[in-house]
């Protein structure tokens, strides 16, 4: 046990020295010039903030190339990768934008920084047959109450008081970038990937109580009180209709098996219509 912590208190001091340039170089390192281990250390750092600038292009694109390297500097020293795949680097980002003082004179940063990781992680998520219109066409009326969907692996959302998708947007796509009003409200985000591009697209008040109530298990019925609840104005239909149209939904199963005879599973589809698996 003594030897593990020692391990580990090493690799502690190893790792700290790596991301802060001021800290000392390790005590079991001090018999290597100190000058070759602050190259190393500036070639894990520059890597670091090249990592955060590649994952959020439009966060830089808005504030600037020089104050968004100051900016991964500092989250890089105080937020080291916990993983080898610097892909995988930057799940702190947003949090860490949202309270970084020197960004608060774009409130929205941290939302642009959430959707553009979120944009990332359903690019890299895992691939899935997207449910069909014709899927459903052997679900009796009466059924629909009790059914429970699966989404899609690539689904991802992100709340936002402010136009995020409008200004990730422009900024993305347009060759000149167009001013977006922040008073026109805010955007509530849904991201899918059902092929190979990923689609981002805003959804009404209430869809994302819906879809966050569909991850959590619900029933339709369930996810579709508590969306109600969270919005007056909430369309069941729009809104099932456009999850579908997303993409967003792979796989559903009926209250009971009397209700259509077997289950449900849209990869394989029986005289019955499709069938699906528990999830």
């Amino acid at each position: 046990m003594a030897a593990e912590r020692l391990l580990a208190d090493s690799q502690h001091e190893f790792i700290s020295a790596l991301t802060h340039a001021e800290a000392p170089v390790p005590d079991d390192l001090t018999d290597r010039p100190v000058k070759r281990f602050n190259v190393y250390r500036n070639n894990v750092r520059t890597s670091l903030i090249g990592a955060v600038s590649a994952q959020f292009p439009v966060c830089k694109r808005l504030v600037g190339q020089a104050f968004f390297d100051a900016m991964a500097a500092v989250f890089v020293t105080s937020h080291p990768p916990k993983t080898r795949v610097l892909m995988q680097y930057g799940n702190t980002f947003a949090a860490f934008v949202r309270g970084f003082a020197p960004a608060r004179s774009v409130p929205y940063l941290g939302d642009i920084a959430a959707l553009e990781w979120a944009h990332s992680q359903s690019y890299h998520a895992a691939d899935a047959r997207a449910l069909q219109p014709e899927d459903f066409a052997a679900v009796p009326p009466e059924a629909w109450a009790g059914a429970r969907f699966e989404l899609h692996p690539a689904v991802r959302w992100v709340r936002s008081a402010w136009p995020v998708l409008s200004i990730w947007h422009t900024n993305t796509h347009d060759a000149e970038v167009n001013r977006i009003p922040l008073d026109q409200g805010g955007e509530d985000v849904l991201i899918t990937r059902p092929d190979l591009d990923v689609t981002l697209r805003t959804v009404p008040p209430g869809g994302l109580a819906f879809v966050e109530r569909i991850a959590q298990g619900a029933t339709l019925e369930g996810a579709a009180t508590a969306a109600g609840a969270a919005a007056e104005s909430f369309d069941l239909a729009a809104n099932l209709s456009g999850l579908i149209g997303a993409g967003a939904l792979i796989g559903f199963r009926l209250a009971t098996q009397q209700d259509i005879g077997q289950d449900i599973d849209p990869h394989h589809a029986g005289p019955h219509g499709p069938r699906t698996e528990e999830h």
